[in-house]
């Protein structure tokens, strides 16, 4: 029987992004095995058939971390090897670079490349050298966005470099919200019908951008309710920032959830604050409920969102450029009417079985 084993950050980042894909490579036969840094078996992953959880995968490992990868590789001899995110990506690389035995593929499913045609050139040569040295051992590296592409295959990243939609949305559970919904939604979440709640998610870490977001609340005069879904090392340093700017009623840091569709349900906008993105798939999710976004004007998000189509973008790190979007957003009742419409046309190009479809062909072609 073939095999396949995936390592990704956490069992939360396989279940949100990849049961697709795994549940298909199952139905074809494989053996599938999940390596994850965090988490364990889920209900969602019951056809997987067995899970290993190394703490390397999710943070910078130890050497036991990382002989007991190239142990369970060498040991369960995997036809496919599928690293997602990092620091899973990077962690499997180097198990791979040592391992005596070598699969038949090994791919990578980048989620964002941390630099770009913009970034200084010291810190894109840094990052774009960390994957460069691991090209020996990825044989297809799928990339979310155009950029990506491009940088991708200026460094030679892997062998081979595709793009596709994302890893993509349930476009079936995702649909329009009726405004009994959103108001008993926002009841739940302890907000009033007419507040406007805004919703981002990610992790709490300087790409993310949650500070910069809290510095600029200020700025707006109306009731607004916005929910920071995730958690991370800037946790902290955001709540002492809502604290000291007295936003605790206004700004509210959740923590990690397992469903983002009950802040979804209360939602009029989504937000997204990063320096880069892949595909963001919680814009896209919201677009597919008819939620407009808030972005900044990065690689990712400019994939997705045409500003005064079904979004409004500002300029990274411009104070002015991200008050007026916020106010342009929560203050245009029509323009958000129809950036809603549009929203929901656009979710329709990245569903999950478009996304499935075209990274399955890539493995196929890849495999051939």
């Amino acid at each position: 029987m073939s095999k396949i084993l995936y390592t990704a950050p956490s069992v939360e980042h396989v279940i949100r992004h990849h049961v697709n894909i795994l549940h298909n490579f199952a139905s074809l036969g494989y053996e599938v095995h999940l390596a994850v840094g965090l988490g364990a078996a889920a209900p969602q992953l019951e056809f997987v058939d067995k899970v290993l959880v190394n703490p390397g995968l999710a943070a910078t490992g130890s050497s036991d971390n990382l002989k007991e990868l190239v142990a369970y590789i060498d040991e369960t001899k995997p036809d496919i090897v599928s690293y997602n995110g990092d620091p899973a990506s990077w962690f499997t690389r180097r198990a791979l670079d040592v391992c005596d035995f070598h699969p038949a593929l090994c791919t990578e499913m980048n989620f964002g490349l941390g630099f770009d045609s913009d970034t200084f050139a010291l810190k894109r040569f840094l990052r774009s050298r960390r994957n460069r040295s691991h090209k020996r051992v990825t044989d297809l590296m799928m990339v979310m966005n155009g950029s990506d592409l491009k940088m991708a295959e200026k460094y030679g990243l892997a062998r081979e470099i595709r793009q596709v939609p994302g890893t993509g949305v349930d476009v079936g559970r995702l649909k329009l919200v009726s405004k009994e919904q959103r108001n008993a939604a926002r009841e739940a979440l302890g907000c009033k019908p007419d507040d406007f709640v805004v919703v981002s998610t990610g992790a709490f870490d300087k790409n993310h951008h949650q500070e910069f977001v809290v510095d600029n609340m200020m700025f707006l005069t109306r009731r607004i309710n916005l929910f920071f879904l995730g958690d991370g090392p800037e946790t902290h340093n955001v709540d002492k920032k809502i604290f000291k700017l007295g936003l605790g009623e206004n700004v509210h840091t959740v923590g990690a959830v397992d469903d983002v569709f009950p802040y979804l349900l209360a939602a009029d906008a989504t937000l997204s604050a990063c320096r880069y993105e892949g595909m963001p798939k919680f814009i896209l999710e919201g677009f597919a409920m008819g939620i407009p976004t808030v972005a900044s004007a990065v690689k990712g998000n400019l994939e997705l969102v045409v500003s005064g189509r079904n979004g409004i973008t500002y300029s990274l790190d411009n104070h002015k450029s991200f008050a007026r979007a916020m106010q342009v957003m929560v203050y245009g009742d029509e323009l958000r009417s129809r950036l809603s419409q549009n929203a929901m046309l656009d979710a329709r190009d990245y569903s999950d079985k478009i996304a499935t479809n075209a990274i399955m062909m890539c493995y196929e072609d890849a495999l051939k």
